[in-house]
């Protein structure tokens, strides 16, 4: 392990890393900055393409617990594996503040929940690196221009041996795009931007005054292009600067205000603003420059722990965070259908549930995934997982409904002892609508967790989620729609229905302009 550096405000940062969409029904329509909920404060003018305000609990019974398993996926991962012991992929019961109080919280959609309009979520780190990821599942198109993604979050963190929001861009929805060290890989291409950040009272620096409150802001960002890594948590590497400009005030608990936060995509830069919780006046908190390793991607939310216990915050070892009014602007792209294989939530030790599977090259793993649908829509498909192994490189056999792949080592190094995701092509011939077998065997022994089928393109919808859902759909879709700019937008024929869907309610009238 590298050594630590000591961090603005005295903070020790180590190297962290961190912490997640399927069929949507809700608005067909383009609205715009200036009457979104979302708040495009630093884009007055931008047309919005997705805004989720998390009106209403609407789970759907996968891994999205009160989200709207339609539009969100989330993904969950431990660092205590430990393959000897039987550790698969072990997560901790906790306990969420709720809007109503205290209540016990597991991985069994309990532990994310939609409560007054806003959504909570709790991890437990037990004692370990955890990610809870959460994703919608509409791509962020920034390319060649300036973008704007932004989310609230009651960021109260307390450092970066503590618990703290992180954002991600991927371009792909593989679970729980994270780095940590050497011991936990990255995505194949992504972008991370960790607010844990901490400046205790009457402690600051050129860029964060003394003050007699709690601070908080950016700590370090990470770029990954093709599995190679440029993390400023832990190494000054050359082509990812980030620059300290400021912080805010931190936020006092799930209960209290949100902090607002903004940042704005281009091809070589990132300006990162965040708010006072519950204040309209943004201050610019870093930039962060480079060559950005995407331009099109996924975003992702992600509430990350690194042992708060061991760093000295008791507090914040089980932490609820909140968050609220995520969204981002550009033209719609289109929507993925995806399709969770059910945690096996098994006793793992210590009083944890198992979140993955032992599999092995003479144990393979046999796992039913239910409810695919709109396969005729997908432009294409793919098996996503996350494992764990001691030894690398390993090849993989995978099979879907009894037709057979083999899947090859993706990552340019053969480390051992990591969790590491992938993503494998997957036939639209070899799924059937409904329930759907799937079949990992690896070539040693590893830990497999967080398997889904990804439907791209497969989606229907426009603008984002509420939370909220509707039972009815537009009798024609089209799989990938195009949407312009400005408050009205210009789609596909086969959107032009005599209703639409706003707010995951279906309105009369229909204000689209068809070809």
């Amino acid at each position: 392990m590298r050594r630590p550096r000591l961090g603005r405000g005295g903070q020790i940062a180590v190297a962290l890393g961190v912490i997640a969409l399927t069929f949507a029904i809700t608005s067909l329509t383009s609205t715009t900055a200036a009457t979104s909920p979302c708040k495009f404060q630093t884009a007055p003018g931008a047309n919005v393409a997705f805004c989720e305000t998390f009106n209403a609990p609407a789970g759907t019974g996968n891994r999205s617990g009160q989200l709207n398993g339609d539009i969100w996926g989330v993904s969950r991962s431990s660092g205590d594996m430990n393959l000897d012991a039987g550790h698969a992929n072990p997560w901790a019961r906790a306990t969420l503040a709720g809007c109503n109080g205290p209540q016990p919280a597991q991985p069994d959609g309990s532990d994310v929940i939609i409560c007054n309009g806003q959504m909570r979520e709790v991890t437990n780190d037990n004692g370990t690196v955890t990610v809870l990821a959460m994703y919608p599942k509409q791509p962020f198109d920034f390319t060649g221009r300036t973008g704007t993604a932004v989310f609230d979050v009651s960021d109260d963190t307390q450092g970066t041996h503590a618990a703290w929001p992180e954002f991600w861009i991927t371009d792909q929805p593989t679970p729980a795009p994270f780095a940590h060290f050497g011991t936990w890989n990255s995505p194949r291409n992504g972008i991370g931007i960790r607010f844990a950040g901490h400046y205790g009272p009457a402690n600051g620096d050129g860029s964060c005054a003394a003050s007699a409150t709690d601070r908080v802001g950016v700590d370090s960002a990470i770029f990954v292009s093709n599995w190679v890594s440029s993390d400023t948590a832990w190494t000054n590497p050359a082509g990812v600067q980030v620059q300290y400009l400021g912080c805010v005030q931190a936020a006092s608990g799930p209960d209290g205000a949100l902090n607002h936060v903004e940042m704005r995509f281009s091809s070589n830069q990132i300006d990162v603003f965040m708010s006072s919780p519950g204040s309209a006046t943004l201050v610019q908190v870093a930039r962060i420059t480079g060559a950005l390793p995407l331009t099109r991607g996924l975003i992702w939310l992600e509430d990350v722990h690194y042992n708060a216990i061991k760093g000295g915050n008791h507090t914040q070892a089980t932490h609820t965070f909140t968050w609220d009014n995520v969204g981002f602007d550009g033209a719609y792209t289109y929507r993925d259908l995806s399709f969770d294989a059910n945690d096996p939530l098994t006793s793992c030790h210590d009083g944890t549930l198992c979140l993955g599977w032992l599999v092995g090259s003479n144990n393979p793993l046999s796992l039913s995934i239910p409810g695919v649908n709109r396969i005729g829509n997908a432009t294409s498909a793919s098996l996503m997982f996350g494992f764990y192994s001691f030894n690398a490189p390993l090849s993989f056999t995978y099979s879907v409904n009894g037709h057979a792949h083999t899947g090859t080592w993706l990552y340019p190094d053969t480390q051992g002892f990591t969790s590491r995701i992938v993503s494998y092509p997957v036939p639209l011939s070899d799924l059937v609508t409904g329930t759907n077998t799937v079949t990992i065997t690896g070539s040693d022994t590893m830990v497999v967790s967080n398997v889904n089928i990804v439907l791209v393109a497969a989606g229907i919808g426009g603008t984002g989620g509420t939370g909220g859902s509707s039972t009815s759909t537009p009798t024609s879709v089209a799989a990938t729609p195009t949407v312009g700019t400005g408050a009205t937008a210009t789609v596909q024929a086969a959107f032009c229905t005599t209703a639409y869907y706003r707010n995951g309610v279906l309105t009369p009238g229909n204000p689209i302009t068809c070809p």
